[in-house]
């Protein structure tokens, strides 16, 4: 993410579509763990197998967006340009 110019504590905006229709479209912090952020709030975080996951706090983003998984699912992240936390 550094390479583009995204660093830990950035906001982000995430845009998961499904079959190119967005489906989630938030500004969501990019961090280290979800320590970071409240109780279901969401987060950008890159996981133990190097993979970047959209996830919320204590809560399952699948269950509360009405979300599915597999390849007619794409993720874009833009920087948000509202600065940092």
């Amino acid at each position: 993410m550094e390479e583009n110019g995204i660093r830990h504590g950035d906001f982000v905006n995430v845009k998961l579509l499904h079959r190119g229709k967005p489906v989630f479209n938030r500004k969501v912090l990019h961090h280290k763990s979800f320590g970071y952020v409240s109780e279901g709030e969401p987060i950008l975080a890159c996981s133990e197998t190097q993979y970047m996951l959209i996830a919320l706090n204590r809560k399952n983003i699948v269950t509360e967006n009405d979300l599915g998984d597999g390849p007619d699912y794409t993720m874009e992240i833009r920087k948000d340009g509202t600065g940092r936390e």
